[in-house]
């Protein structure tokens, strides 16, 4: 039955919260209704709430300013002064509310009159303070009053284990393993540090991970002790268990429970153990890498009553891409505090970033799309980050609201060392929303994703000469790179066109990026010789690392054309092409092509590719090791469409399905790959054919076309062209 249309009218109060009579006045903002959004508009002293009700009811709030969510110990009576805000009397579904006269950089929390509230947690009905008639708690903050910034904090805590050793690897005669050295920790620091800063960027600097670290120095053990080795791994401690609630207070106490000594609240943990293993066959020892492993923030409401209240959770092992590991785990810690904040609409979330849209992967029950127009890792969650807004920002119970003085109002803060970046040290005048007196010095900041590298051991780690100056300036600190290095530029805050290509930055669609995003038309013949390519311009170059490397692209009448130049020694070099430019884990558009250099014995033959660890020949011509297509309407990760059966078993009814993934396009015989070789530098042309079936290529004028490429150096790390992950879309003309 649909209710009479009256009971569907939208109640709009405007009320005015200990405030002077001049700003009682309607504010100049005139917000539309019915409003999805729980929040839909703040200013210093304005914000708009907008809520439905389970059956029609009077407009009615409850209003408190805090730091702490009211679940939080200590924290049990915050509602018991609450203020009641009664609006309209009449009954209604749908409600609005203005309410004008708040305090600046202050964060409230509010819940709605809502007697028939049911909530998300079954289990758990009083879940985030339902207390009838009341709903559950929600919370907003106001922006800071002009000359000032605000932010979220969120204080975490992070511990580092250098000295783990997994009993069960280890030779009665292998060497001794020596402490990690500081300077080796510090790596481990600036990793976590690169990642903060890029969440720090690209949330348009409303979201601050503040961490401090912590580290636990001594022996511990994996495994059981074991009587044939030598007494210096005997009466080691068991290494703890990494999703635990740690106290900073009590390092040493593997079993940490209330009350801590460390009487903090932190609303992130990081657990970092850098295991180590002997290898037997190599004689070395090693770190063993990982994933990740999250637990969302669990606070007061279920779980091991040990650990209330438990603040999100992350771990990892210490051989693996440090920074990346930062960025994916705790993005999920984001998730959970924006989901448990009250945002889980299908257009109002922190998305989930394991990429893919919904429905597709019988092995997740995620039914919201995670996939959109980005490319892989650290692109995805960039993309996720600038697409949040800053009143979804603001919505968040958990962390606190700081500010920062803000002269020019450009929301970047003016001076403060305790931030990941500043105006100070961007070298920008705090003074001027627009140093170069043209674009906004957030937007130039904005230029760039702030990626450090492809995900990598932090040992092997390989910068491309374009961040390293970003994390100078954010930093102090230098990073490795070899004189005469090129790549990609960075935004110049002092300058209007940062890549020097002479389009001014605010008319350049890739202003760090100096080649233009066009695929010409060219009579080319792939057959390793590049003399028909001189006329045509480079869209990419980077020299980082003893390798310099040189991509050109065109096409004519039947095909899809890439020229690469390189010189150095190097692995293999991957296209990763996005033929509709919609993103790389959307539709059936996605290609990937993999060449790379022979082994020196034994190579396979085309279409395969040699053991990791295989010497290479650097001398011999290179080779096409794969051409897949990367299709997204598979059903589970991964999506290439090698053909490799697929099981799966269904969690509900145990019943077990197989099926074999369907072989969309082509492979590797279907794409033209010349090779050629002189001295130290390789020649390799590809031709994919257009509108055959046979690839994803189906352009024709204005037709965009997006590529990620990738050099995988000898030494184990990578270099990416462009910003790593990071697509950049071509017109074919």
């Amino acid at each position: 039955m649909i209710p009479p249309r009256s009971r569907l009218a939208v109640v709009t109060v405007v009320l005015t919260i200990g405030a002077p009579a001049a700003l009682a006045q309607r504010p100049a903002f005139a917000p539309q209704w019915p409003d999805a959004r729980a929040v839909s508009f703040l200013s210093p002293t304005t914000a708009v709430l907008n809520y439905r009700t389970a059956a029609p009811q009077p407009t009615k709030i409850q209003l408190r300013t805090g730091t702490l969510p009211a679940s939080t110990p200590g924290q049990e009576k915050a509602w018991s002064d609450a203020k009641v805000v009664e609006g309209d009397n009449r009954p209604t579904l749908v409600h609005c509310v203005t309410l004008t006269g708040l305090k600046p950089a202050t964060r409230y929390y509010y819940r709605v009159h809502d007697p028939d509230y049911k909530s998300n947690w079954p289990d758990h009905p009083e879940a985030w303070s339902v207390e009838k008639p009341w709903s559950r708690e929600y919370a907003l903050a106001t922006l800071a009053e002009p000359g000032s910034t605000s932010f979220v904090r969120i204080p975490v805590k992070v511990l580092i284990i250098p000295n783990v050793v997994n009993l069960s690897t280890v030779a009665p005669d292998a060497p001794q393993p020596a402490p990690m050295a500081p300077e080796e920790i510090e790596l481990y620091k600036n990793c976590v540090r690169q990642d903060l800063l890029f969440q720090w960027v690209n949330s348009r600097m409303r979201y601050w991970m503040d961490c401090e670290f912590f580290e636990e120095p001594e022996w511990q053990r994996l495994g059981d002790e074991r009587a044939d080795l030598p007494d210096f791994y005997k009466k080691w401690k068991p290494g703890r268990d990494l999703l635990r609630v740690f106290d900073p207070g009590d390092i040493g106490n593997h079993e940490a429970k209330p009350p801590l000594k460390d009487q903090r609240i932190w609303t992130g943990q990081v657990v970092i153990s850098c295991e180590r293993r002997w290898d037997k066959d190599k004689k070395r020892w090693f770190y063993q890498g990982s994933g990740g492993g999250t637990f969302g923030i669990d606070w007061m409401l279920w779980g091991d009553e040990t650990q209330r209240p438990a603040p999100g959770r992350s771990e990892w092992l210490g051989g693996s891409d440090q920074a990346w590991l930062m960025c994916h785990e705790f993005h999920h810690q984001t998730e959970s505090q924006y989901g448990l904040s009250g945002l889980e609409g299908e257009f109002d979330r922190m998305v989930f970033d394991h990429f893919a849209a919904k429905f597709r992967s019988p092995n997740d029950t995620w039914g919201s799309d995670t996939a959109f127009n980005h490319g892989e890792h650290w692109d995805g969650i960039a993309w996720e980050m600038r697409m949040f807004t800053d009143v979804q920002y603001f919505r968040n119970i958990f962390g606190e609201i700081v500010t920062a003085k803000d002269t020019d109002g450009d929301g970047i803060p003016d001076d403060d060392s305790r931030l990941p970046l500043d105006e100070k040290r961007l070298g920008s005048d705090a003074t001027k929303a627009a140093t170069d007196g043209v674009t906004s010095d957030m937007d130039k900041v904005l230029m760039a994703k702030w990626v450090p590298t492809t995900n990598s051991d932090l040992r092997d780690k390989v910068y491309n000469p374009g961040y390293v100056p970003l994390w100078q300036l954010a930093s102090g600190k230098k990073l490795p790179v070899e004189a005469g290095a090129a790549g990609y530029a960075w935004p110049k805050l002092r300058e209007t066109d940062s890549d020097g290509d002479g389009v001014p930055d605010k008319d350049d669609p890739y202003p760090i990026y100096p080649w233009e995003p066009k695929i010409g038309e060219a009579q080319i013949k792939a057959d390793g010789d590049l003399s028909d390519w001189a006329d045509v311009k480079p869209i990419g170059h980077v020299k980082a690392a003893g390798v310099e490397c040189t991509v050109k692209t065109a096409h004519d009448d039947k095909n899809l054309y890439y020229a690469v130049e390189i010189t150095g020694p190097y692995r293999s070099v991957m296209f990763n092409i996005d033929a509709d430019a919609d993103g790389w884990y959307v539709g059936n558009d996605n290609y990937q092509i993999v060449v790379g250099q022979p082994a020196k014995e034994n190579d396979p033959e085309a279409g395969k590719s040699p053991p990791r660890d295989a010497e290479l020949d650097q001398s011999g011509k290179p080779v096409l090791r794969q051409a897949v297509g990367h299709i997204c309407s598979n059903r589970g990760w991964p999506y290439f469409d090698e053909g490799a059966p697929v099981k799966w078993t269904d969690p509900k009814n145990k019943r077990e399905y197989e099926w074999q993934r369907p072989k969309m396009f082509g492979d590797y015989k279907d794409i033209v790959c010349a090779t050629s070789v002189s001295g130290d530098k390789k020649v390799i042309e590809i031709a994919m054919p257009n509108g055959s079936g046979k690839s994803p290529i189906q352009a024709g004028p204005g037709h965009p076309i997006g590529l990620a490429f990738y050099i995988r150096l000898v030494s184990g790390g990578q270099l990416a062209l462009y910003e790593p992950y990071t697509l950049f879309t071509m017109k074919w003309e």
